[in-house]
């Protein structure tokens, strides 16, 4: 094992351990519980090879007395049996429950980190991925701070006292167990370097095929539409053979290390029984020292082969914990104020100058090139174009998902990169095209939009949305839990909804990308009316809106390749005979 990788193994140790601090009075009740029933259960064998010389080894002339020490010592076992029993149901509770407290906090505090890094960080990393990557990668820590944690202490606590015992009884025979140990500690390191480069393979696999699973199951209606199921199994296939190759050899590792061991000590087993057994029919050794000894024998042997299959799974607990510390090294967004930073006003507008952006996966092709324009409060501004052209992007660099490559955003005169995230994103209300309700009720994904609202002002929001009359007619009515994503939702009902959590959050900014492209036309006329009152006084940038509205914006802004080619309002754009009015004549949906 080289440098780099003892420091890695250390390094994930520490890290596991470091997870059980806050839970150190229950690991030492536990310990302590352990600790007891293990030295009850090493004085087991003594006890009853003290009974096994009492019933063989010439008796004395008073057989009564005899008989009344038999019975003492059964008793005296029976009552180190009950003993372990109890204390064994401490040390398994104690620590269970320390390494799920202890794994609730990690799944937090991996959870928290996630949702804090930055969008440029998401848009590398499939969705199924990095869901696959907390789910399995934390479910492995879980089974092992639970359960082989315990038993990895237990049993090694339990192969080491054995190992002692074995030399107090018959130190012969205990020399040639331990000259086995060197042969299985070197099988163990051989054997848990390939487990570990094998399962962090594996779950890179896993976490791949996670995302087929994801992608079909979300765009389902697609993949039936296209008569593609035979493709999406075969690319489900492809992905299960890529996780098959390590996870199968990390098997086979495994397999051959337990293997080894086992051969090891069934040799030595057998070797150990005929050497005893000559001891015993010399006279060097007593039966009850002989049982003694193949009692530890059995401890410390049972205890080495659990140890060795624990060996296994801590490098694949080892090989989850590098995944997630991956994870959180990942550098967070920074929510806090620049050094002299300032509050956003509480009414503002906002001017892109000269704004420029490449996204970092996409390099060398320009989104935005030199984007320039204001949009004043109480303005409503529209950005058109074809498909591609960059109409979202203004959005996303607006709420700091991306920072751009030159050039500069201002809010109220200040640029964003002197606000603080959460001061910039609580200005802007942003009803995006592709709408996402939480699984949760009606009610709460309305209340997203200002969190620890009352009923009466989500009702109020729905009312201005023309959401309140469907949600209504629900079974629970504001009450109703909504299924995945909104299901049973139609688009039209699932962007009203989306459009009273931006009436609620009453923000000087107002971002409508496709607001209302689900929307009938008696529907989106209602909607119009009450969003109307809602852009007053506030700066408002429309996206790709239908043609009605489009038509009735401040300044209307023609996006071709990242460039503002054309602006001016509509009547004037329409003169022109440009890229507008070919859009316009054409009727596409801007």
């Amino acid at each position: 094992m080289g440098a780099s990788e003892r420091n890695s193994a250390t390094s994930g140790w520490r890290a596991l351990i470091n997870l059980l601090q806050g839970e150190r009075w229950r690991l030492v009740v536990a310990v302590a519980a352990m600790t007891v029933a293990g030295l009850l259960q090493l004085v087991f064998p003594w006890m009853t090879g003290q009974l096994v010389d009492r019933a063989v080894l010439p008796r004395s002339p008073d057989v009564s007395g005899d008989e009344a020490s038999l019975n003492a010592i059964a008793v005296a076992l029976g009552f180190i049996v009950l003993a372990v029993m109890v204390l064994s149901y401490f040390e398994t509770w104690f620590f269970a429950a320390a390494g799920e407290r202890a794994l609730a906090g990690y799944r937090m505090k991996t959870y928290a980190h996630l949702v804090s890094l930055p969008m440029r960080f998401f848009s590398r990393r499939p969705a199924g991925e990095l869901a696959s990557r907390v789910h399995s990668d934390l479910g492995i820590l879980q089974e092992f701070l639970t359960s082989d944690l315990r038993m990895l202490v237990r049993y090694g606590f339990m192969a080491v006292g054995g190992m002692v015992m074995l030399f107090i009884t018959a130190p012969g025979l205990a020399f040639v167990v331990a000259a086995v140990i060197p042969a299985a500690v070197a099988a163990a390191l051989f054997a848990g370097r390939g487990i570990r480069a094998a399962t962090r393979g594996a779950q890179d696999g896993l976490a791949r095929t996670g995302v087929v699973l994801e992608e079909t199951l979300q765009g389902i209606g697609t993949v039936k539409a296209f008569c593609a199921e035979d493709h999406e199994t075969g690319r489900y296939r492809e992905m299960m053979k890529a996780y098959l190759r390590p996870a199968l050899r990390g098997l086979r590792y495994r397999a051959l290390f337990v293997c080894g061991i086992l051969f090891l000590l069934l040799a030595t087993l057998v070797f150990l029984m005929w050497s005893g057994s000559r001891q015993v029919a010399q006279g060097r050794l007593t039966p009850g020292d002989f049982t003694r000894f193949m009692f530890y024998l059995a401890f410390a042997a049972s205890a080495g082969g659990t140890l060795a299959e624990l060996v296994g799974r801590m490098q694949k607990a080892l090989g989850a914990q590098d995944r997630i510390r991956e994870l959180l090294e990942e550098e967070e967004e920074d929510r806090s104020a620049p050094a002299g930073g300032v509050k956003a006003p509480a009414k503002t507008g906002f001017a892109f100058e000269g704004v420029e952006f490449t996204y970092p996966d996409r390099p060398g092709m320009a989104v935005l090139d030199k984007v320039s324009f204001v949009v004043e409060p109480g303005w409503r501004v529209a950005l058109v174009g074809p498909s591609g052209a960059g109409k979202s992007t203004v959005a996303a660099l607006l709420l700091r998902f991306f920072e751009p490559d030159a050039g500069r955003i201002v809010l109220g005169g200040v640029p964003i990169s002197e606000l603080a995230l959460h001061d910039l994103r609580s200005k802007i209300a942003y009803v995006p095209q592709e709408v996402l309700l939480f699984n949760g009720t009606v009610g709460d994904n309305i209340a997203y939009g200002r969190p620890g609202c009352g009923m009466a002002e989500v009702e109020w929001a729905a009312r201005r949305a023309q959401a309140h009359d469907f949600i209504a007619v629900m079974p629970q009515g504001y009450g109703t839990v909504l299924g995945d994503r909104g299901a049973g939702l139609s688009g039209g009902q699932r962007q009203r909804i989306a459009i009273a959590r931006a009436l609620l959050r009453d923000a000087p900014i107002l971002i409508l990308d496709e607001a209302t492209s689900s929307l009938d036309a008696e529907s989106e006329q209602k909607v119009e009316e009450a969003m109307r009152e809602l852009m007053t006084n506030r700066a408002t940038l429309v996206i790709a809106h239908r043609l009605s509205t489009v038509r009735q914006a401040d300044e209307i802004l023609v996006l071709s390749h990242g460039c503002v080619v054309e602006r001016g309002t509509h009547e004037a754009l329409y003169e022109k005979s440009g890229l507008y009015r070919m859009l316009y004549d054409q009727r596409l949906e801007l």
